[in-house]
């Protein structure tokens, strides 16, 4: 049989460059302690930044095999999930492997990182299901020690799997692809229970594996807990139990929580749970994909209509002319106020557009809720304001009343005369808004339009609920707001014809 330095020369690395890169395998270089070795980091001069594993005989039962193993795994796999091998050293009794040192280390050491968003997540675990796809159809091995730990992560959050000194190469004969394993071996805490009570090795084993680092990425912690070790199977216990009761929010970290998307979440959990199945229930490596995949979309999606929804600059000047009437001046000798139908704000500030100015107009105040046009100025004619309100906006335009009389000549101010009463002044401010309960009738066919409905109507001022009917295409609104203006704001952000139901005030 040959060996691995015959069918490798490429690959082998003197004993003295690596100790110079780890600087003699110092203590501080150490970043790693596991089956096979501890592992250290270092620079060389030529490969730039490292990690080194240095085997260590008789180490839980790992040796040359394992050693073998990985140099020949690594040395035909060419793959951006797949850590990449940069040589090895078998010289002075030392087996050692050296690999690309990956910035962000082992995802074990991320899973409580409040800084890696569930998108980046969804993405970690992406990469690792394509790593073991790869693994299992193309290399046509099974890993047999799929953990956190074994999961590295590069200076872009890209995971790449790692630690193939365990792997058992499968048959070409497709009738065996499974064997019976006298001696299981792997981690506690994420080895497949029916592999490691019954010797039966399958490729669904690595699917129950990565099963259990899903449910660690969710939950933002390791399997077991340093203090339970005698428990390995604690959080696969507790997942299971939650899912089936619903209640995974109570075991889902906060800060991850609030960033997730319901079919998101439900998506990943429920391959998640599948994953940790009897044999023929669980998914293949490929399916597991596919849906990590549709949860990673969904969770894009609902992160684009929440950045759509946020108000810009021009949302916030709309919403507050809206909302809110204009003040208005100090009385006017000659007044007149119109009736004109006005649908939206377009409406209105077509309206002040063609009075303003006109006639000796000096003021013009529209007011979409009471559907009210008050003009004032010092010489206004109201028939002849009338007829150019009815001219450019080709509605209906009534008279409601008019003040028109000569301004009394301007008396000097006597030392006993009062200034005009608050309370008269008051007559002339806009009333304030009352809260009111508003049923929209738009159009929505699925949960996604329903929910990009919703988040952009919560973003309105004034909105303080929001509750959607899908069956029924309603939107049921609660606040302290101008129906006109909301009518007006749901088509200018969906689009979609909007039409009033029901109003109610709420006393």
């Amino acid at each position: 049989m040959p060996c691995i330095e015959d069918e490798t020369p490429h690959l082998q690395i003197p004993l003295q460059h690596i100790k110079l890169a780890t600087n003699g395998f110092a203590h501080e270089n150490l970043i790693g302690d596991g089956g096979f070795g501890k592992v250290y980091k270092g620079v060389s001069e030529k490969h730039g930044r490292v990690a080194v594993k240095r085997l260590e005989y008789r180490r839980h039962g790992q040796g040359d095999r394992e050693f073998n193993m990985e140099i020949g795994l690594l040395s035909k796999s060419q793959h951006q999930n797949i850590v990449s091998l940069i040589g090895f050293c078998d010289e002075d009794g030392e087996k050692i492997l050296v690999y690309k040192h990956e910035s962000n280390g082992s995802l074990d050491r991320q899973l409580n990182n409040k800084d890696v968003t569930w998108i980046q997540r969804l993405q970690i675990c992406e990469d690792v299901a394509r790593g073991l796809i790869y693994v299992g159809s193309q290399l046509g091995i099974i890993h047999r020690d799929v953990k956190s730990s074994n999961i590295l992560l590069d200076e872009t959050w890209r995971a790449k799997v790692s630690d193939f000194g365990l792997s058992k190469v499968r048959s070409q004969n497709p009738s065996y692809s499974s064997f019976v394993i006298s001696n299981p071996c792997g981690t506690n805490g994420y080895i497949d229970p029916c592999y490691n009570n019954d010797g039966y090795l399958t490729q669904k084993s690595d699917v129950y594996s990565f099963g259990v680092v899903l449910w660690e990425v969710l939950c933002g912690r390791l399997t077991y807990a340093s203090s339970s070790k005698d428990d390995p199977f604690r959080l696969t216990l507790l997942v299971q139990r939650h899912y089936k009761r619903q209640t995974l929010d109570e075991i889902i970290p906060s800060y991850l929580r609030k960033q997730m998307d319901i079919d998101s979440l439900r998506t990943f959990s429920d391959i998640a749970y599948q994953c940790l199945q009897n044999t023929e229930e669980r998914p293949t490596m490929k399916q597991v994909l596919q849906q990590l995949q549709k949860a990673l979309h969904v969770q894009q999606e609902a992160k684009k209509l929440e950045e759509e929804a946020k108000p810009t600059v021009e949302d916030e000047k709309m919403r507050e002319e809206l909302t809110y009437p204009s003040p208005l001046p100090p009385p006017s000798s000659q007044e007149v106020v119109l009736s004109v139908l006005m649908d939206c704000h377009a409406c209105a500030k077509k309206i002040r557009k063609c009075l303003e100015g006109f006639e000796g107009i000096k003021y013009v105040h529209t007011d979409c809720m009471t559907h009210e046009v008050v003009v004032k100025g010092d010489e206004i004619d109201p028939l002849k304001v009338l007829e150019r309100a009815q001219k450019n906006t080709h509605q209906q335009v009534k008279l409601l009343s008019s003040s028109v009389t000569k301004p009394p000549a301007k008396e000097p101010k006597m030392l006993d005369q009062e200034e005009p009463s608050k309370q008269e002044e008051k007559k002339y401010e806009p009333k304030p808004l009352s809260k009111i309960m508003v049923t929209l009738k738009v159009p929505m066919h699925c949960e996604g339009c329903a929910r990009k409905i919703k988040k952009y109507i919560m973003t309105m001022k004034g909105v303080k609920s929001v509750v959607i009917d899908l069956n029924n295409s309603h939107v049921l609104i609660k606040g302290t707001f101008l129906v006109a203006a909301l009518v007006d704001y749901v088509h200018k952000k969906t689009g979609k014809d909007t039409v009033i139901v029901k109003q109610d005030p709420i006393s």
